[in-house]
């Protein structure tokens, strides 16, 4: 499990101890205009899921306007292994595109030509008629995206105190610090490679309730 903080403009290292009963939010998690940053791995941890959720509730626009490709893989390359409180709702992303015109766009042109046509598409190895009307060409390309991320269940740690001192000073006893990643807002998402940094999927959600 991976987790990193970050606010605009510079990385915020999450500390690992922290004074006994004397945990200040301000210095242990970013403020208002950053935002928290999680990279879940899938079993084999060749793909994983990284989840951007701003601290502020209305901090989804600003955060997607600074999400480059360069920025997502800078931020990305600072993400640190440890143990965190991870709290992600359920949630479900559906989208359907019709690719025939982007496809045109990109050059892709005769294969949706007919083959009646002088430069029609040629599929021949697909159909046995010589007869230009029981050929074959493409008439639609249809890309169809979802996303279903569900809860499955939690897991408990222990940790041992460790006691430091600077010498001619009190104790300051320090406890093992875990920090807490919450998706309780909207958020972005996106599914990638993690060998070739590929995003395989990206999208976003909106229809959360707002957290404090």
């Amino acid at each position: 499990m991976v987790s990193r903080h970050q606010p605009w403009g510079r990385y915020f290292d999450t500390p690992h101890r922290v004074p006994r009963d004397k945990i200040d939010p301000k210095t242990v998690y970013p403020d208002e205009p950053g935002f928290t940053m999680l990279e879940l791995p899938y079993k084999g941890e060749e793909l994983s899921m990284v989840l951007f959720v701003p601290r502020s509730a209305d901090g989804l626009a600003s955060l997607e306007k600074k999400m480059t490709s360069t920025n997502v893989q800078t931020w990305i390359g600072k993400l640190q292994p440890r143990a965190v409180h991870v709290f992600v709702p359920r949630f479900k992303v559906e989208t359907k595109y019709a690719l025939e015109q982007t496809l045109k766009d990109m050059g892709m042109v005769r294969a949706f030509e007919s083959p009646s046509k002088a430069n029609g598409a040629q599929f021949d190895g697909m159909s046995e008629s010589s007869d230009p009307s029981q050929k074959l060409f493409i008439a639609k390309v249809l890309h169809k995206a979802f996303v279903e991320v569900n809860e499955k269940g939690t897991e408990a740690a222990t940790a041992t105190a460790i006691v430091m001192a600077k010498e001619a000073a009190a104790p300051i006893e320090l406890v093992p610090f875990t920090p807490t990643f919450k998706a309780d807002r909207s958020f972005v998402f996106l599914i990638r490679d993690r060998k070739t940094g590929s995003i395989l999927f990206l999208g976003r959600t909106t229809n959360l309730k707002q957290g404090a």
